[in-house]
């Protein structure tokens, strides 16, 4: 008597199909560890931590409107930077990118440690 031999060959494809399509799956899906911080994300002379209270549209340059609106909360603010019509914006640094604030939307941090130090003045570009 002779045996069908089509379900034992089905199976046996299936099976190495679905072995294949684990060990794809599993190359396609390995874990890569987050991004090192770049050594070039440090303040030039130094900055101040500062207080946003409200949330607040951020530039890229001075007078150079953005889309990106920052939350309320604290940054660190560098320096003051003057656009072409004499406006002052306060310099902070987001992701490793200076973004530009009007002086007039933060104000000190009274938190510790920073207990109320005043805002950097000194001008940068």
């Amino acid at each position: 008597m002779r045996r069908n031999r089509f379900p034992v060959i089905a199976a046996t494809f299936l099976a190495v199909l679905l072995v294949a399509a684990s060990v794809v799956t599993a190359y396609a899906c390995k874990y890569e560890p987050p991004p090192t911080p770049q050594p070039d994300c440090a303040i030039d002379g130094g900055g101040v931590v500062g207080d946003l209270p409200i949330a607040t549209l951020a530039d890229y340059a001075p007078g150079l409107a953005s889309t990106v609106t920052l939350n309320p909360g604290t940054y660190v603010v560098s320096g003051v930077a003057t656009d072409s019509a004499g406006n002052k914006f306060y310099r902070i640094l987001l992701s490793c990118k200076y973004l530009y604030v009007p002086t007039d939307t933060m104000q000190p941090s009274y938190q510790a440690p920073q207990n109320g130090e005043p805002l950097p003045t000194n001008p940068v570009s």
